[in-house]
């Protein structure tokens, strides 16, 4: 394996197993080979920015996270670099619907806290302490509470 093999054998994220597109983590540079892929690269990948993991028609959907991002607005090749030169925003993004199989898992948030007259918040938070000196604990077990009121 070539040094640019090994550089960019890490370089890309596949966030989803269904996208079309992968994630560069890193530059890449043209003509770099992602082995885990199977891709080349035939354009500077930007880090952050999306490549295509195989042909893309003009027209069919960008899938990134599993979701549809947009449409190809030109054939996109293997290998190339995906943003908004030939990916547009399409009717198909804009229509799509969450899925009905989506269900919150955890209960609902509360805030055990109280607003103030000039919208800050603030909560009290309790801090038990034994009682004792520097020498060490004399035999009390007593509880020292500490109510601080703690700006949020």
């Amino acid at each position: 394996m070539t040094q640019v093999e090994a550089m960019t054998e890490a370089a890309v994220v596949r966030l989803h197993p269904d996208d079309n597109v992968v994630v560069a983590s890193a530059r890449i540079a043209a003509g770099a080979v992602v082995r885990r892929e199977r891709l080349t690269a035939i354009q500077p990948i930007p880090f952050g920015h999306k490549m295509a993991s195989g042909f893309i028609a003009a027209g069919e959907a960008i899938l990134k996270y599993g979701q549809v991002i947009g449409a190809a607005s030109q054939d996109i090749p293997a290998g190339a670099h995906v943003h908004v030169h030939n990916l547009a925003v399409a009717d198909m993004r804009r229509d799509a619907q969450r899925s009905g199989d989506w269900r919150r898992t955890e209960p609902p948030r509360e805030f055990m806290g109280f607003v103030r007259a000039d919208g800050r918040v603030g909560g009290l938070e309790f801090r038990g302490r034994r009682l004792g000196d520097r020498h060490g604990l004399r035999g009390s077990s007593a509880l020292e509470s500490h109510i601080n009121v703690v700006v949020l």
